[in-house]
């Protein structure tokens, strides 16, 4: 895997545990949590594709068979993002999305969903520029 994409997939897996209490705090599944240590490994070579989709899977599976509970829901979605296979780029994305969603949803009202959004999206934006320029420096060197 190219130093970009392996970088891209750190940060799929950072933002999807970013929200991941939302799930973990009401439910003692490890599906999310193991697709995002699945995305990780990945990204280091440690895991191969098909654990990777086998990973993907099993979140999907637990966000599926859950119903919606403050976010939770969206969360377990985020963390099987982060491991699907394919292209690393939309892999973000897609986490970029469902961590959204899920900090939405754990919010009462419309005010505090604002306020979790725009703090969500700090904390991805802080994060997707802290790669973005490590791979700069890396190209650099």
């Amino acid at each position: 895997m190219a130093e970009t994409d392996a970088s891209i997939r750190l940060a799929a897996a950072d933002c999807a545990e970013h929200v991941l209490p939302l799930f973990e705090d009401r439910f003692a599944d490890r599906g999310p949590r193991i697709a995002i240590e699945a995305a990780r490994g990945f990204a280091h070579g440690t895991v191969s594709a098909d654990e990777l989709s086998e990973a993907n899977g099993l979140a999907l599976e637990v966000a599926t068979a859950i119903t919606e509970v403050g976010g939770a829901h969206a969360a377990a979605r985020a963390a099987a993002q982060a491991a699907a296979p394919g292209d690393p780029n939309e892999a973000l994305w897609a986490t970029l999305r469902e961590a959204e969603e899920a900090v939405l949803a754990s919010r009462p009202t419309q005010l505090a969903k604002w306020c979790a959004l725009s703090a969500e999206q700090r904390w991805q934006r802080d994060r997707l520029m802290d790669v973005f320029i490590e791979d700069a420096r890396r190209r650099a060197i």
